[in-house]
């Protein structure tokens, strides 16, 4: 759940990985899994930045 706190408050996959200290295809991965348990996206994305 970390992971997606940091991109909340981060508002972007890459700085929330840096912050965390791990790649950011890892916080891509994890947010995609996260999303298929509900079925809906929980984040909007745009090319420079994510929102809720």
């Amino acid at each position: 759940m970390e992971i997606f706190v940091a991109s909340v408050e981060q508002v972007s996959f890459s700085t929330a990985a840096r912050q965390l200290g791990i790649a950011q295809l890892k916080v891509g991965n994890f947010v995609s899994d996260l999303e298929l348990i509900p079925g809906v996206e929980l984040f909007f994305r745009k090319r420079s930045y994510i929102y809720l």
